[in-house]
């Protein structure tokens, strides 16, 4: 355990681009698109908490939408020395994978979505970016029922972006912004029981089955590939 400073906010959903230093107004990398234009109040606290995972943050290019790297081409982070934040319980964060950490005991919950896959009945529309965004919306529902934290700041690491095609990321956060919205929605209805990562994370997915999406073939095929997840974790276990 460590005592650290905590942070959460009114919408429950934490933008890292608020602690940047950034005079540009962006929203990272799976921000839900229906909370942007609603004004953030953060609330800061200290708190003694297990750490389980750690987001590391960047220098040169944040990891933000693309329709932000549209916006704002020079983005450009400058600012050094970033102070450690946990994310208080309830509250989310976009679990982005560039430069994170994570303790074993949450393995079960590591599960990452499989992306550039047609999400629609017609095969037309094809999901993108939002691989790491929505297991980790998972493993937060779980970090919060262990009552441990997940932190994000330091260390940061210098992002140094290869070339992308904003215009066809925009289409497919599209399709990852839909999910994250119904995911989040679903998340908030669920009650999870257990006392350990493994039972909580197997718990979690069974009842997510049971939920709607609007993009349902594909979810429940993610939910399949998610408990064969688990069943994997538990025989290197034992």
């Amino acid at each position: 355990t460590v005592r650290l400073g905590s942070v959460f906010n009114n919408i429950y959903y934490i933008n890292q681009c608020d602690f940047l230093g950034l005079d540009e107004k962006v929203f990272v990398r799976g921000f839900p698109s229906d909370l942007t234009n609603v004004k953030i109040g953060y609330t800061f606290f200290n708190q003694e908490k297990r750490v389980v995972s750690n987001i590391g943050l960047w220098t040169k290019s944040p990891d933000v939408r693309a329709q932000d790297h549209i916006f704002y081409p020079e983005l450009d982070v400058k600012q050094m020395g970033l102070k450690k934040l946990m994310v208080a319980r309830n509250n989310y964060i976009s679990y982005t994978v560039q430069n994170t950490s994570f303790h074993i005991d949450t393995l079960p919950a590591q599960y990452e979505f499989p992306m550039s896959e047609k999400i629609d009945s017609k095969g037309v529309f094809k999901i993108g970016r939002y691989d790491d965004i929505l297991q980790g919306l998972i493993l937060q529902k779980v970090v919060s029922k262990m009552d441990d934290r997940i932190t994000f700041g330091p260390p940061q690491a210098t992002h140094n972006r290869h070339p992308h095609d904003y215009g066809q990321d925009v289409v497919e956060e599209i399709f990852g912004d839909r999910l994250v919205r119904e995911l989040l929605d679903n998340l908030g209805k669920i009650d999870i029981y257990g006392h350990d990562y493994y039972t909580l994370t197997s718990n979690l997915i069974n009842k997510l089955k049971e939920c709607h999406f609007t993009f349902n073939d594909y979810f429940q095929k993610v939910m399949d590939n998610f408990l064969l997840w688990l069943e994997l974790v538990d025989k290197v276990s034992n």
